[in-house]
């Protein structure tokens, strides 16, 4: 009866448009990841009198993009600058280059522990973070914030141009806030979304399956079909894109950087085509309720 289909059909129809909401939101995250790849290096300043691993890697991992990105927008507050400007021996370590070495290194850590809060309000406001992910994400950033912190405490007591360096090297090393913390929580958000609406679409595919089934428009019903077998040939291949990613990014640490960022990159470019998978997706579904009506 023409009462008992209109039902399902707009539930349908409520699901696809939810897709057109959620998309947004997605196309939105991986803006992000791409941005996070090349302004993270900038803004970290890892270059090679940090460490001894960074000096021999960094140069594999830096892409052409991020080079650029990095020789235009590093500041004068990079870990860099801050280890030149309290280089020296005891000597040459003026109080004039002490106390210029902690205002950058001061300013230095402040914008970490405020990257940090952005990045703790961000995983707040995630609405599909799975409770694992939100439970870990909540916890390295917790933990990162408590670390800077305790340098900033620290350095005002520093009296000597070495020990500004030490903790400069810290803050570098030992909390890859840029690099890796801010990495890790935008890929598992972007990944935790994609599965989300991967969902919503596995749900309209079985309403259409089931309006197809139900359906006395003969015409339409080869159309329908073909493009909901489309829509889930691109499902699932969001689903493979997306497999795995949070588990994967989740699992590096400060110390796993420069090496990690070949997983980062991977990461966001499966992302990114799963992104595309599920336009498609949303589009294939449209086309079948299209074909019924």
């Amino acid at each position: 009866m023409p009462g008992q289909k209109s039902s399902p059909r707009k539930t349908i129809r409520a699901l696809v448009i939810a897709l057109g909401v959620c998309a947004p939101l997605l196309c939105s995250q991986a803006q992000g990841i791409a941005g996070a790849a090349s302004v993270s290096v900038a803004q970290s300043g890892v270059a090679t009198s940090s460490t001894n691993t960074s000096s021999k890697t960094s140069s594999k991992t830096s892409s052409n993009t991020s080079s650029n990105t990095s020789t235009n927008t590093s500041s004068n507050t990079s870990p860099n600058t801050l280890i030149a400007a309290t280089r020296g021996t005891t000597s040459t370590c003026t109080a004039a280059k002490l106390s210029a070495g902690r205002v950058k290194l001061e300013t230095a850590l402040h914008a970490r522990l405020a990257r940090l809060s952005e990045l703790s309000s961000v995983i707040s406001a995630s609405a599909h973070l799975t409770p694992g992910d939100r439970s870990t994400l909540t916890a390295d950033v917790a933990s990162e914030e408590a670390g800077i912190g305790a340098i900033l405490r620290q350095v005002p007591g520093d009296s000597t141009c070495g020990e500004l360096r030490n903790a400069a090297r810290q803050m570098i090393v030992n909390y890859r806030v840029y690099v890796v913390m801010a990495p890790q929580v935008r890929l598992t958000i972007a990944d935790d979304d994609e599965v989300a609406i991967g969902t919503v679409i596995s749900r309209a595919i079985t309403r259409v399956q089931g309006e197809i089934n139900g359906s006395s428009n003969q015409t339409g019903v080869a159309a329908a079909r073909a493009s909901l077998a489309a829509a889930e040939n691109q499902a699932a291949a969001a689903g493979r894109d997306s497999a795995g990613i949070s588990a994967t990014v989740l699992l590096f640490t400060p110390s796993s950087y420069p090496d990690c960022w070949s997983s980062f990159l991977s990461a966001r470019t499966s992302l990114r085509e799963g992104l595309v998978a599920l336009r498609a997706a949303r589009a294939d579904l449209r086309a079948a309720i299209a074909a019924l009506q």
